[in-house]
């Protein structure tokens, strides 16, 4: 008997290495006649193309027929009525299948949101609650044509799903069943070709590089979590004012931003080293850790996990640097992963390596913070709803239904048009101005570069 297609997916790649990190199986209908025009997605979701009792409708009625140089064979079941069956890859120049979009307006964020296949109680609250913000591209809503010129850039969101178990091979088979029906219902998964770890190492380069492959006109990648609440009217608004504040050339702006940590790091061993909140905290413990000694880089500022943000031309630059590949490779060919801990200590340590007069952005904890309720210490990163924030981090047993539902309401309440509109500024807005403040500079070689 042969194998749901969606099986023989995941077996592939995880063979074959599919497509690098993009496994959207959307093909257009025929060849793109301009560089960078986005095909309308079919009516079909992926997951409908991948199960053989779920392919009809897969173009447009009427429509050119598909190419057929490129394809797999889907699984029909024998008493089906007989369709089309063949399952195209998508040309790579277009959406990823999740997100269907005009080419006259691309989206401006693309919004990649980690999640294990398990948590499908995490996707449902999303689902729910932000994926329903006015400027979001997410599954079937993603045709909805809502007033975009009232609502700020747009942002297309989609779950980050790696293809492999953390031992490097495939999702059991009630796995893959599962993941194939929610994809059929939602249509917002995206597969990539990493590995299922926590943090999501793997899967956090493979987003970047499918964000410079399948959006190579949108001006920002960002990674979050699925513990997490993000405004996305505010954060497209304010990523957009942010980007037209730039004096460089569009290929030249080179942004990293987040809520900032610092830390060093051990490429060679995989490990965190001289942890801290600022630069001398974080100076101090890697003096006392002996990080340079034992091949330590740093001290440097990352941004934390919750919200870490690229914009396209650094996002490219990271997806072709050979250091970068070298690294995933080698994190790769460990078994069990060794790159268990620092996802976005790592990120962070490859934007302290690069050439760019640059530095991670702060945006501040009054922005990007934890959720608390009661709030009896409001100094530290456990923090209300305020007219500040942007991104929420729900954490750990507070993550459920009825905190999502309150925390979207609370936006509403708290902060209305007017506000979501607002410019925030930045706590760490460059890398000149961090570097004059106090003894940084004697701290962070990165300061060599502004003085």
């Amino acid at each position: 008997m042969r194998q749901p297609m969606w099986h023989l997916l995941l077996c592939f790649a995880a063979a074959c290495g599919l497509l690098g990190a993009h496994h959207a199986l959307h093909a257009p209908a025929e060849a793109p006649a301009t560089k960078g025009h986005h095909w309308p997605t079919p009516k079909s979701s992926l997951a409908g193309q991948l199960r053989g009792d779920a392919t009809r409708d897969t173009f447009p009625a009427g429509g050119p027929s598909p190419p057929s140089n490129i394809f797999f064979e889907a699984s029909v079941p024998a008493d089906a009525p007989r369709r089309n069956t063949r399952v195209h890859l998508q040309d790579m120049r277009a959406a990823p299948s999740s997100v269907s979009m005009d080419s006259a307006t691309p989206p401006a964020v693309v919004l990649g949101i980690a999640t294990a296949p398990k948590n499908t109680g995490h996707r449902s609250w999303i689902r729910q609650t932000w994926l329903t913000l006015p400027n979001v591209l997410a599954g079937s809503k993603s045709g909805s044509g809502h007033n975009r010129s009232a609502v700020g850039p747009l942002v297309a969101a989609f779950f980050l799903v790696g293809v492999l178990t953390p031992a490097a091979t495939a999702h059991e088979p009630s796995v893959v069943d599962a993941l194939a029906n929610e994809q059929a219902k939602h249509g917002d998964i995206e597969l990539l070709n990493a590995r299922e770890t926590k943090p999501p190492g793997e899967k956090m380069v493979a987003f970047f590089r499918l964000c410079v492959v399948g959006f190579s006109h949108a001006t920002w990648c960002v990674k979050t979590d699925d513990d997490t609440y993000v405004q996305t009217v505010r954060l497209a608004i304010n990523l957009n004012i942010l980007w037209e504040e730039q004096r460089e050339p569009a290929s030249h702006r080179m942004i990293y931003l987040g809520a900032t940590l610092w830390a060093s790091y051990r490429p060679q061993s995989f490990q965190v080293c001289g942890h801290g909140m600022g630069p001398m905290m974080a100076a101090s413990a890697s003096k006392n850790e002996r990080c340079a000694d034992r091949g330590g880089v740093g001290p440097f500022p990352y941004a934390a996990g919750t919200l870490e943000v690229l914009s396209m031309p650094l996002a490219q630059w990271l997806a072709r640097e050979e250091n970068v590949a070298r690294f995933v490779q080698r994190a790769h060919a460990t078994n069990p992963p060794a790159w268990s801990l620092g996802e976005d200590t790592v990120l962070g340590m490859w934007v302290h390596e690069s050439p760019f007069k640059i530095t991670a952005l702060h945006w501040g904890w009054d922005k990007i913070h934890d959720l608390c309720f009661k709030c009896f210490d409001k100094t530290q990163l456990w923090k209300p709803i305020s007219t500040s924030s942007v991104v929420v981090h729900i954490k750990g047993h507070q993550a459920n239904l009825h905190n999502f539902v309150n925390v979207h309401r609370n936006f509403s309440r708290i902060c209305g048009a007017q506000c979501q509109q607002a410019k925030l500024s930045f706590d760490v807005p460059s890398l000149a101005d961090l570097c004059r403040r106090g003894q940084i500079s004697t701290v962070y070689s990165k300061c060599r570069m502004v003085r």
